[in-house]
């Protein structure tokens, strides 16, 4: 996709506000398990951990034509709480290893819910990687009334995708494999 988007002069931008600070395992961002290097990079909630701060990052070229081309002001820019917020996020994440801990759990994850999946023909696809995973079921109906039943089991998640019949994983990045197994649980009992 980049090397198309390149070809036609365009400017790559990665999305990491939900996928970015190590979510994906492995790598801190998720572009990064595509090998490539985008234009402009988005981040955003979980670089402040609930604290209100984003993020955008770009070339020096692009920041400086978008600084020359439009005068940029922002009332919030460098407010040093928000860069001590982030500062102490990307700490935090590296010097508790959350990053493999997230590829780790999430291998764990994936592979109890595809197990799932080969005994449910409901499940389409498990995919995604690290703590960010989807669930695809066979239709937005039946995402529907499992989110629903997952909300009564005491799991909340997000419902997603072009069809809207995709269960959006997303737990925090401290989710253990202890927690990954009694979702696991709850998705094959209300799926059932």
């Amino acid at each position: 996709m980049y090397s198309l988007i390149r070809s036609f002069n365009g400017l790559a931008i990665a999305d990491e506000v939900q996928s970015g600070f190590g979510r994906t395992g492995k790598y801190m961002w998720g572009f990064e398990h595509d090998k490539v290097v985008p234009d402009i990079v988005t981040l955003g909630k979980p670089m402040g951990n609930g604290h209100p701060i984003a993020a955008v990052v770009t070339t020096r070229e692009i920041a400086k034509s978008f600084n020359s081309n439009h005068g940029y002001f922002n009332t919030f820019g460098g407010n040093p709480v928000s860069a001590a917020a982030g500062l102490a996020v990307i700490r935090f994440v590296n010097n508790n290893k959350l990053i493999e801990h997230a590829e780790s759990v999430g291998k764990h994850f994936k592979k109890g819910l595809n197990s799932v999946a080969r005994r449910l023909s409901v499940i389409q696809e498990v995919r995604g990687s690290g703590l960010f995973i989807g669930v695809e079921l066979k239709s937005n109906r039946i995402t529907s009334k499992a989110i629903e039943g997952l909300l009564s089991e005491g799991v909340l998640v997000g419902q997603t995708g072009p069809q809207n019949n995709v269960i959006k994983l997303r737990p925090p990045m401290t989710f253990k494999k202890e927690h990954a197994d009694q979702v696991i649980k709850a998705i094959e009992k209300v799926l059932s």
